[in-house]
């Protein structure tokens, strides 16, 4: 696979996601179907194909005590936890219907720090050209 000169994009995700609708990247593994759905709305010629398990987290937001909008930071809250956006199982249209491995119910946060950089390794030994 290394071979085929696989090159990780350390970009935003919207970042990412233009440049997959532009052509200049071929795919990425790693967007978000939110994106994918975002730019489908303004026209973009793309598709999001999940790769079961799709690995998401049960999604969370925080409030500071002091905001200076509370109000408005709870309606944005809202909207994010809301039905279209929401990684649960119990939610969405037909097609965000697809298998989800929820990483945070299966490993400790430490546990996670250690398994994201063997996966950040073996991602490295199997796709990245060594130059």
């Amino acid at each position: 696979m290394s071979e085929q000169e696989v090159s990780v994009q350390d970009m935003a995700p919207a970042a990412l996601m233009g440049l997959v609708s532009s052509g200049e990247v071929p795919l990425s593994p790693t967007i978000f179907d939110a994106n994918v759905t975002l730019a489908k709305e303004k026209g973009a010629p793309v598709e999001w194909r999940p790769l079961e398990p799709v690995v998401t987290t049960v999604g969370s937001a925080a409030l500071m005590s002091r905001a200076p909008n509370p109000h408005t930071a709870l309606l944005f809250i809202d909207f994010l936890l809301s039905k279209e956006w929401s990684p649960r199982e119990d939610v969405g249209t037909v097609e965000q219907k697809f298998k989800k491995s929820y990483l945070d119910e299966k490993y400790s946060l430490e546990e996670l720090e250690v398994k994201f950089s063997q996966w950040e390794n073996l991602l490295r030994q199997l796709f990245i050209r060594k130059r």
